[in-house]
């Protein structure tokens, strides 16, 4: 097992680390399987190499599921499950995030009902009403989930920059 990390090493060092501690092996053990020496390897865990995308793809192929994007720091997700689950949670988290999208704007929205129909009364930050059917509102909160999700999965952690950005309106 690899010794305790110094404080003061690289995340990909730290990585490699966590790496080798939970998959109960070692650096002799994994510098076989590469075709590399342990020194190498130890050099890398200690930050005094840097971990090459080449060798970074090629443990991930020995480990199934690890991501070499996560090894070499270039995302948190170490396995294409983690991926997945924060792209669903950012999933939901955007839909509850269209209200405060819409409230930013200085919109309010009101629902209203006829025997047949459902309606959404719409009321712009300068005072303009407009009524629309159910069905063209859930378009325009698909279309804003869907300009939401592209933006955020871009990098935009701020709903008031994403707010700012949206070009889409009722208006």
């Amino acid at each position: 097992m690899p010794k305790k990390a110094p404080d003061n090493i690289p995340e990909y060092s730290r990585r490699l680390r966590l790496l080798l501690e939970t998959r109960k092996t070692n650096f002799q053990e994994l510098s076989k399987l590469l075709y590399v020496s342990a020194n190498y390897l130890s050099l890398i865990a200690c930050g005094k190499r840097k971990l090459s995308p080449e060798i970074a793809k090629r443990i991930a192929e020995i480990f199934p599921g690890i991501r070499p994007q996560w090894l070499l720091c270039l995302d948190d997700y170490m396995t294409e499950e983690d991926r997945t689950k924060e792209v669903l949670d950012l999933h939901r988290t955007i839909e509850d995030l269209t209200e405060e999208l819409i409230q930013c704007h200085g919109y309010s929205i009101a629902v209203f009902r006829t025997a047949t129909e459902t309606y959404f009364h719409i009321t712009s930050p300068t005072g303009k009403d407009k009524v629309i059917p159910a069905i063209q509102y859930n378009n325009l909160i698909k279309s804003i989930n869907d300009y939401l999700e592209g933006q955020l999965l871009l990098g935009f952690r701020d709903i008031q920059d994403s707010a700012r950005e949206y070009s889409g309106g009722v208006f």
